[in-house]
């Protein structure tokens, strides 16, 4: 009931769907009050499900989904009782290995082919950005042209989503790309953001890149969702790649490591 009560309040999160198998009222814990549960019981439930096959990080995201309900349910509602504390809180993760991911050179050079397809070079920047960076698009969709450096082919990120900082790397066509649209884009304020809209807003193309030769008058579009998994998807199949090599990106190297690659 708990985390029905979750999910009809944080309906995107989806964490209904993650947490099913916890919440079976026979092999879980569907049938006992969430108050109820210790961490020792979802310490030893944690151990089966390692040992029935699940992965380390599937386990380690359970519990992290347990933990942000009953947070939900002791702060933003309420509704815990007095003095109690989430049983997630003193459950250690699992210790995750390194996942090491890479696409094949043909494979890069095809998305960045798909991406030069489209009429709007700015979101061909935009793409060849993320593809060279591995960056989120928010770390691309903020940064000015003051900051991007086109002679190095980096720029500094200031502030990530973990908090710090990073810098991110390109390659030498992509900061071609942007030196011309720098002498014509880039006028004006030095904070001019990079991929600043009419409004001057953080920029996000509508405009359709590919159309697929078998289905007439069907176009697709990844707008400005690129780090959306079913947008990469989408852009890689059509480009030819087989997708089913592809997986998100995991690792983040540092930038000494990665200066000299």
């Amino acid at each position: 009931e708990l985390v029905q009560a979750h999910a009809l309040a944080r309906p995107r999160l989806e964490l209904e769907l993650r947490l099913r198998k916890w919440c079976d009222p026979v092999l879980g814990f569907g049938h006992e009050s969430a108050w109820a549960i210790s961490s020792e019981r979802l310490k030893n439930a944690a151990q089966a499900l390692i040992d029935a096959g699940y992965a380390f990080s599937s386990v380690n995201r359970d519990i992290g989904a347990l933990g942000q309900v009953f947070r939900w349910a002791m702060v933003d509602r309420r509704m815990a009782p007095r003095g109690f504390i989430s049983p997630t809180i003193h459950i250690k993760r699992f210790q995750e290995s390194m996942r090491y991911v890479a696409s094949s050179e043909q494979d890069i050079a095809s998305l960045r082919l798909a991406a030069k397809m489209g009429k709007d070079r700015l979101f061909t920047l935009f793409v060849w950005m993320l593809v060279d960076s591995g960056a989120r698009k928010s770390e691309v969709l903020h940064r000015t042209w003051q900051e991007l450096d086109i002679s190095s082919g980096k720029v500094i990120v200031p502030r990530t989503k973990n908090g710090d900082s990073r810098m991110l790397f390109f390659t030498p066509e992509t900061m071609a790309l942007a030196k011309r649209l720098k002498a014509t884009l880039g006028a004006g304020s030095a904070d001019r953001l990079i991929f600043a809209g009419k409004s001057g807003v953080a920029y996000a193309s509508g405009e359709p890149i590919l159309s697929p030769p078998d289905e007439a008058g069907i176009v697709y579009t990844i707008g400005g969702s690129w780090r959306r998994w079913n947008s990469f998807q989408t852009l890689a199949g059509l480009a030819g790649v087989n997708t089913a090599r592809l997986s998100r990106r995991r690792l983040w190297l540092s930038a000494s490591s990665l200066a000299p690659a």
